[in-house]
C-alpha cells in the first residue's frame, strides 16, 4: 500500500513539534519545522545517495561521543515519534484521569486498525504487549498443553524462547526437540534449513517455533516455503513465528508470513517508543490460549483478554502510529535497501553491492570508497552465509581467530569509539553489528578500517 492510501485511510498527517523538557546528546535543528520536508513514498531512493540520507539521518537524535552499531536492542525514536510521543504524554497527564476511564480505549483501538492496516492482518488478531519476550511467551504458557506434547525449536533461537519451553517440560512434561540450522555457505542451504525443521515432526508434535531473522546473526530462514512445509507434515500444528527483528526491517508483514502465532517488538525496527511490543494470533487459536492474566470481562474469543496488563503507558501505543508514518514517508523498500548498503560497506562485500545494484538499478560500487573486502580474510569469519542467503537484512556477525567475543567488542569500544555486543552463544560466537538510518557511511567505513586494524594485528 502506497502512503497516500494509507493516509487517506488512517487520517494521519505526519509533522515534526518542538522538544520540550528533554535532554539528548544531540538535536537536530530542524525542531520549529512543521512538516517533514521530504517524502520518498513514491520514489526509489539510491542507496548510496548520501545526500538524500544524510537529510533522513537529520531526524534521528544521536549521541556525538560514540559510533553506535548496536541497533538491534532496540532503534531510537526518529524525532517526529519522540515529539509526539512527548505531546500525548502531556495531553494525559492535563487530562488526568478523565483521558484514562473515558478517551484511552478508543485511542488504543484507532491505533490498532492503524497497525493491522500496515501489517496486512486482521485488527482483531492484534494485541499490544511491552515486547517478543512477553508476547511469546503469554502464547507459550497459555497453550494447552498435554503430558508427551512435543514441541519443535532451532538451535539459534532466543534465549528467553528456549527458557519459556524448558519451563513448559519441567511443568507439563513436554518433550523439547531441536533442529540443527547451518550457517555456512552451502548450495543447498535453503533446502537444509527446511529438511532441519521437518525431518524432527512426529505426530506428537504441537508446536514449531520459527526465529526469522535470527537475532545472534541476522540469518533470515525461507519462512514462506518452511511454513507450507510444515503444515504439509501436519495441519494441526500451531506456527509461532519469533519475528522480533522482522517487521519494518525485512520486506514481510504479519499477513505475509501467514504463522499461527506471531509476537515481536515494535521498539526495535518499527521505531516505536521503548517497551511496546505485538502479539498476533490467528483468530482459530485465540480460544485455545489462556491468557497470562486473568480476564472474565472479554470473550474467549476475543485477541483484547491478552492485554489485562494493568494500566499502560497509552502515549507509548498511541506513538506507534506517527513511527508507522514516518516509515511510509521514507519507503520501507528505500530503508531496507540503505541498510543493506551500510552492511555491505563495513563489510566490504563487493559482491552484495552487485545484487543490491540488480535489485534497485542504481549503480552501486566500492570504487570511490577505500575499504577492504572482509567476506575474503582468512582471520574473519562471518556467523552466516555470505553469498546464499536472500533473506539476510542488515544484522550481520562476525568474529575474528584468537579473539574472543567479549574482547573483539571491547576493542571496538576503547580502541576505535565503536559500540557492538558480544555474542557469545554455543553455535554462534562473535561481535554483532546493527546499523540504523541514524548511521553515516563514515561509520561503517570507520568500522570495516578497525576490523582491518585489529585482524593484521
Amino acid at each position: 500500500m502506497d502512503r497516500r492510501s494509507f493516509i487517506k485511510k488512517t487520517g494521519f498527517t505526519l509533522g515534526v513539534g518542538g522538544i520540550t523538557g528533554i535532554s539528548l546528546a544531540k538535536i537536530p535543528n530542524i525542531q520549529d519545522s512543521k512538516e517533514i520536508e521530504w517524502d520518498y513514498s513514491q520514489k526509489r531512493i539510491n542507496p548510496s545517495d548520501d545526500s538524500v540520507w544524510r537529510e533522513i539521518q537529520k531526524y534521528y537524535p544521536t549521541n556525538p561521543n560514540i559510533i553506535n552499531l548496536e541497533n538491534g536492542y532496540f532503534s531510537h525514536q526518529a524525532l517526529p515519534v519522540l515529539n509526539f510521543h512527548q505531546e500525548i504524554e502531556n495531553e494525559i497527564n492535563s487530562k488526568h484521569s478523565v483521558f484514562m476511564r473515558t478517551e484511552q480505549e478508543t485511542r488504543i483501538e484507532e491505533t490498532r486498525k492503524i497497525f493491522a492496516l500496515y501489517q496486512k492482518c486482521d485488527e482483531n488478531e492484534l494485541a499490544f504487549t511491552r515486547n517478543t519476550t512477553e508476547s511469546l511467551n503469554t502464547a507459550i504458557m497459555g497453550f494447552p498443553w498435554e503430558n508427551g506434547d512435543e514441541v519443535l525449536i532451532g538451535n539459534q533461537d532466543y534465549g528467553s524462547m528456549v527458557e519459556a519451553f524448558k519451563q513448559c517440560e519441567r511443568r507439563w512434561n513436554i518433550k523439547l526437540k531441536v533442529a540443527n540450522l547451518p550457517i555456512i555457505d552451502m548450495a543447498n542451504w535453503e533446502e537444509a534449513i527446511i529438511n532441519a525443521y521437518t525431518s524432527k515432526i512426529s505426530k506428537q508434535t504441537k508446536m514449531v517455533l520459527l526465529t526469522h531473522p535470527i537475532n545472534l546473526n541476522g540469518m533470515g530462514i525461507p519462512i514462506h516455503r518452511l511454513i507450507s512445509k510444515i503444515r504439509e507434515s501436519s495441519a494441526k500444528i500451531c506456527i509461532v513465528v519469533d519475528a522480533a527483528h522482522a517487521l519494518s526491517h525485512l520486506p514481510d508483514t504479519i499477513g505475509d508470513i501467514n504463522a499461527d502465532i506471531i509476537g515481536s517488538s515494535l521498539h526495535k525496527w518499527t521505531g516505536a517508543p521503548l517497551g511496546l511490543g505485538c502479539l498476533y494470533i490467528r483468530q482459530s487459536w485465540i480460544p485455545k490460549i489462556w491468557p497470562l492474566m486473568g480476564d472474565d470481562s472479554k470473550s474467549i474469543n476475543d485477541i483484547r483478554k491478552f492485554e489485562h496488563h494493568g494500566t499502560r503507558p497509552i502515549q507509548s501505543i498511541m506513538s506507534l502510529s506517527k513511527a508507522i508514518e514516518f516509515n511510509q514517508k521514507i519507503g520501507l523498500e528505500n530503508r531496507l535497501n540503505r541498510l543493506l548498503y551500510l552492511k555491505y560497506i563495513w563489510q566490504g562485500n563487493q559482491s552484495g553491492l552487485n545484487s543490491l545494484s540488480q535489485k534497485t538499478g542504481f549503480n552501486i560500487s566500492l570504487k570511490k570508497i577505500e575499504v577492504i573486502d572482509h567476506t575474503k580474510s582468512r582471520n574473519i569469519e562471518f556467523q552466516h552465509p555470505i553469498q546464499n542467503n536472500p533473506w539476510q537484512g542488515a544484522i550481520s556477525t562476525f568474529s575474528i581467530k584468537g579473539l574472543s567475543p567479549e574482547n573483539l567488542a571491547l576493542k571496538l569500544k576503547d580502541e576505535f569509539n565503536i559500540f557492538s555486543v558480544a555474542i557469545n552463544h554455543p553455535v554462534i560466537k562473535g561481535v554483532r553489528i546493527t546499523p540504523q538510518l541514524s548511521n553515516s557511511i563514515e561509520d561503517v567505513i570507520a568500522l570495516n578500517k578497525a576490523i582491518q586494524s585489529i585482524s593484521s594485528k
